[in-house]
């Protein structure tokens, strides 16, 4: 299916899925930071 669709004149498409990845485990990181700090503030207060 992927291969059939980058056949296609679509060059941008595994670039943009490549983004989407990419954006999808910047989103997960920001996650785990903010689990984290509610964590911390929750043992402060």
């Amino acid at each position: 299916m992927f291969v059939y669709l980058s056949e296609q004149n679509m060059p941008y498409l595994p670039l943009i899925i490549s983004i989407k990845l990419i954006g999808f485990l910047i989103i997960l990181a920001i996650a785990k930071n903010n689990k984290k700090k509610i964590r911390t503030n929750n043992k402060e207060a």
